[in-house]
């Protein structure tokens, strides 16, 4: 299955084609990420700003997409709950600075942010 940029698909289809646990939002096989799901509750710009909260395997699949330099699917949450596809995505920045991660508190109105990946676009 070829993913359409504006269609949206059930987790379970992402993950059968991807990989992958469909319950995270950077879900991994190994040391690679497979694609990132997000929801614009959580991060408002997404998929251009990730807001990465406290949960460890969270932000250990940040940690791991650093070294990644390959691009990754990126999937927005729909009210539906299917996830629409936004195309695919490089990391530009993986941010644990106070001054990124304050101006996205303000922005979001979140609070206990731990980083921000900044992506653009491939295609």
């Amino acid at each position: 299955m070829l993913f359409q940029i504006g269609n949206s698909y059930s987790r379970h289809e992402i993950s059968k084609v991807l990989g992958g646990n469909h319950r995270w939002c950077l879900p991994r096989k190994g040391n690679k990420v497979l694609y990132g799901a997000f929801t614009s509750e959580i991060s408002p710009n997404a998929p251009w700003e990730i807001l990465i909260g406290d949960k460890k395997k969270i932000l250990e699949s940040a940690e791991i997409l650093i070294q990644q330099n390959e691009p990754i699917p990126i999937f927005l949450k729909q009210e539906n709950k299917n996830w629409q596809y936004c195309g695919l995505f490089r990391l530009l920045k993986y941010s644990r600075e106070l001054a990124d991660i304050s101006e996205q508190e303000k922005k979001s109105g979140k609070t206990r942010l731990q980083a921000v990946l900044f992506f653009e676009t491939v295609n």
